[in-house]
This record gives C-alpha cells, structure tokens and sequence, in this order.
C-alpha cells in the first residue's frame, strides 16, 4: 500500500507516523496539530493569565481608588456647596424679615388717618379756623373749655377728627352745647365719643350691636346749624354717606358754611396719627 492510500485506509491511526515524499512526518494529535505546540500554547496561556492578573489587580485597583478619590473630592464640594446654600438661605430669610419689617412700618403708616380738633370763629361775615391744644381730645369737658374761650371773639364751632374714622361737631350756646357724632360705635374706644354720646343721653352701644352693623351710626341734633343756613337734611345726607372718611364729611359740613377751603388747609396740613 503507498503513503497516499494508508493515510486514507480508516485503520490509519491519527498518532501513527507519516512519511511523506521528503521523509518521516511529525507527529500529530487527533485534532491535527504537531505534537509539541500544546507546550507553546500552555506557555502562551499562562503569560497571557499573567497579564490578565497583572491588570485585574494593578492597573483596575489603582483606577478604581482614583475614581473613589475623585469622588470624595466631590463630595466634598457638595458639602462645601451645601454650606454655601445654607448661608444663602439664613442671608435670604434675614433679608426677608427686614423687607417684612419695612412693609409693616409702611402699612402702619397708610392705616393711621389724620386726627386734630379744630375751631371755626365768625366774625361779621369772615370766618378764620384754627387748631386746638391736643389736650382738647381727651373729653368733651376739656374741648369745651377751649371753644368757650374763644367765644367772646364770635361764633364758634368745633371740629373733631380721630384717625379719619370718626368724627364730631360741638357748638358752645348759652347754657350748654349741641352735638353731632358720626358713630355711635366710636364710644366703645374713645372717651371724647362716650362723653358726647353721655351729654346726648345715648347709651353707648354694645359690641354685640356694633358688630351686627356695617352702616353709619351718627348720632346729635342734626339741626344745629339750622340758624347758619345749613339744614338737618344736609347734615344727615353727609352723616349718612358711608364713602365719606370723616375729615370728608366735617369738609362738606365747612363747605355748606362758606369756609371749605379754609378747614381743608388745615386738614392737609395734619400728619397722620397727630393729636
């Protein structure tokens, strides 16, 4: 049999030796490779092992502690920036109470009306206004002394205003005095209001009753001013307008009187809270 035909005669052994036209073959395996190179490649298996475990536990390790390092520098900013937030919150709140602070102080401010006592003195035809002593807020027996001193000068009337919420007119006569209160609620706070509701013979009202209306409580003669050309009709129509602030309504009163102007410079002139 020639070397072709036994290496294809199945009873050819795989380990067998061949010899080929230029002399004896190598020796193979089953799977086809020369006897000796699984030598090389364990040696090339066992390198290539190595390298792995040099990189798995060198060059990873290393990696990965410098990530880890970089990430706590990270956090530290975070902490830092943290810090830093938080003071921008203590600055932003500590600016916001001051900012509350002001606003406060503005809106006292924008709710105290204007407060004075005043008095209007006729003689012949020229009236001249005047503000009174604050004292002249306290009672109705301290404004009175005030207008009655000054009634040898001529006719006198007296114009009360307290925080532009309520107000009154008093007119000294021989024996005694006439009055007009806007509000009768007005009596539960103020003494000068309990005073003329007391000389009206009134009874101050209730809380109860004050707070079941929304609507003017003027009460007083709302004819005293008849003899001056100013009616109980005219006075009642101004008493009565809700949308009136009460230096409004004692300026309406001055204006049916010929003196409107006069007693509105003096308004004008009134800070608010004074008195």
């Amino acid at each position: 049999m020639s070397t072709r035909d036994r290496t294809r005669d199945p009873l050819f052994s795989a380990g067998d030796e061949t010899e080929g036209p230029d002399g004896p073959a190598a020796t193979r395996d089953d799977g086809g490779r020369a006897a000796g190179d699984d030598d090389d490649l364990i040696r090339d298996d066992a390198d290539d092992d190595g390298d792995d475990d040099d990189y798995v536990d060198g060059d990873d390790d290393d990696a990965d502690d410098d990530y880890d390092d970089g990430d706590d520098d990270d956090d530290a900013e975070d902490d830092e920036d943290d810090d830093y937030d938080g003071d921008d919150a203590d600055d932003d709140a500590a600016d916001d109470d001051d900012a509350d602070a002001e606003d406060d102080d503005y809106d006292d401010d924008d709710d105290a009306g204007v407060t004075f006592a005043a008095v209007a003195v006729r003689q012949d035809t020229a009236w001249t206004v005047r503000t009174l002593r604050d004292r002249a807020l306290r009672g109705l027996d301290d404004l009175l002394a005030d207008l009655r001193s000054l009634r040898s000068e001529g006719f006198v009337l007296g114009f009360v205003c307290v925080d532009d919420d309520w107000c009154a007119l008093v007119r000294p006569v021989p024996g005694g005095v006439r009055v007009l209160l806007s509000d009768a609620t007005a009596a539960l706070d103020d003494d000068l209001a309990a005073d003329i509701l007391d000389e009206l013979d009134v009874d101050v009202p209730s809380e109860e009753e004050a707070d079941e209306t929304d609507e003017p409580w003027p009460e007083g003669e709302f004819d005293m001013l008849e003899d001056l050309g100013v009616g109980e009709q005219i006075l009642s129509v101004i008493f009565d307008d809700e949308d009136l602030y009460a230096s409004d309504q004692l300026i309406r009163v001055a204006e049916e009187l010929g003196l409107g102007d006069e007693l509105s410079d003096l308004v004008d002139g009134c800070d608010p809270g004074d008195a």
